[in-house]
């Protein structure tokens, strides 16, 4: 439906580094996930705005 889950080894250490409290952590998350093409590739895969994407836990909302 409208939920995507992600995971992997690759993601977890991501997400283990990140202190999502933290602006600028939050913002290079970002940048690694865009830059790995996850985004690129959900889209190619149908995914919408406001569909939840779940990455080993951590959820979200994307926003093109």
């Amino acid at each position: 439906d409208d939920l995507w889950v992600v995971s992997g080894k690759w993601m977890q250490q991501l997400i283990a580094d990140i202190n999502f409290a933290d602006y600028e952590s939050r913002m290079y998350f970002d940048r690694q996930l865009r830059k790995s093409g996850l985004f690129d590739r959900l889209e190619e895969m149908g995914i919408e705005d406001g569909d939840t994407v779940s990455l080993d836990g951590y959820e979200f909302e994307y926003q093109y």
